[in-house]
């Protein structure tokens, strides 16, 4: 499958030039080592969250919990895993089939019974009604397919983000795996990345976005390979607006929260404190009902673990506890 020819327009060059600006601010930040390690965890737990969430995950981030009992649990959990291992690569490291494959087999295992392995049949993608909308390459032209995109994804292009977006265009063309293609294809935009040698402070969850707009991703998916800088602005400008929005979150949490403790709380744990900030007492049992689909144990550890960075304060006895923010006090 060839790589579509396209024209870099201005709009997209400017595109280029403000994701750099956002990157080397990121990059000269001062943050302590702890906390930039938080902001990375999080991060990392958002890609893999709204990753998961594109291909139909109904998990939201106070929900979460690293419990592999529960499918949708082991499919976020499981793209932690593998967006670690991406991140993890060294700089310039070459990209293979068998990398590939290792992503799907962390993406799938115990998910699906051909983690790690290339199809042997012809798939497709259909729309919400069941209807065909695109036909991938059958399994002896995918092989061949994915050889030549091995060979672009090893020969370095003049600007890394375009290689990583366009890499992921044609990856979802060629779906060359059963299930699991959207999120290996979103991991291959990470992969790509890693093998320049430019560094990027912390994964940028783009994912987010898609999300939310999934159905201007997948017209963009859908329509890319004719329309290619359309597609190429629609993607630069997601990540634009991400970049954006993580400058914006660890500013405000370093200029207002004033407490350097809270990046290191989980988004569910970071909630109940909200709660209880918003209300002068509440029990173990009112914490809860906030969070019906959250098991009563989980809560408890949560607000022990609140107990412990002393950010709440128990009031009363174990069986008729009461608990408050210390900002209330």
């Amino acid at each position: 499958m060839k790589i579509p020819s396209f024209k870099i327009t201005g709009p997209i060059l400017q595109l280029l030039s403000d994701i750099e600006t956002q990157r080397q601010l990121l990059s000269a930040k001062q943050i302590p080592l702890h906390l930039s390690r938080a902001v990375e965890e999080r991060s990392i737990l958002k890609s893999a969250l709204y990753s998961a969430r594109i291909e139909g995950n109904t998990l939201r981030e106070e929900t979460l919990e690293n419990n592999q009992a529960d499918i949708q649990q082991r499919e976020v959990f499981q793209l932690v895993d593998a967006l670690r291992y991406a991140r993890s690569m060294p700089q310039g490291s070459i990209i293979t089939l068998d990398t590939l494959r290792h992503l799907h087999h962390l993406c799938m295992k115990d998910i699906h019974v051909e983690a790690g392995k290339m199809r042997t049949s012809q798939n497709a993608i259909f729309d919400t009604g069941g209807a065909v909308i695109y036909l991938p390459p059958p399994p002896l032209t995918m092989r061949s397919d994915m050889d030549q995109l091995v060979t672009y994804l090893r020969t370095p292009q003049e600007f890394p983000l375009i290689h990583a977006l366009m890499a992921h265009l044609v990856f979802e063309k060629i779906h060359p795996f059963t299930d699991g293609n959207g999120r290996v294809g979103r991991l291959l935009i990470l992969l790509v990345l890693q093998s320049y040698r430019v560094i990027w402070p912390y994964v940028i969850p783009l994912e987010r976005t898609l999300e939310r707009e999934r159905s201007m991703y997948y017209h963009h998916l859908q329509s890319g390979m004719s329309e290619p800088a359309s597609y190429l602005h629609y993607m630069l400008d997601t990540l634009r607006r991400e970049c954006l929005l993580m400058h914006t979150e660890i500013e405000v949490t370093l200029t207002q929260n004033q407490d350097e403790r809270l990046l290191t709380l989980s988004p569910r744990q970071r909630e109940i404190l909200t709660l209880l900030n918003e209300h002068m007492l509440l029990s173990t049992d009112q914490v809860c009902r906030r969070f019906m689909k959250v098991p009563v144990r989980t809560i408890r550890a949560d607000i022990s673990t609140l107990l412990k960075a002393e950010h709440i304060t128990k009031v009363g006895t174990t069986r008729g506890a009461m608990y408050k923010s210390k900002g209330r006090m």
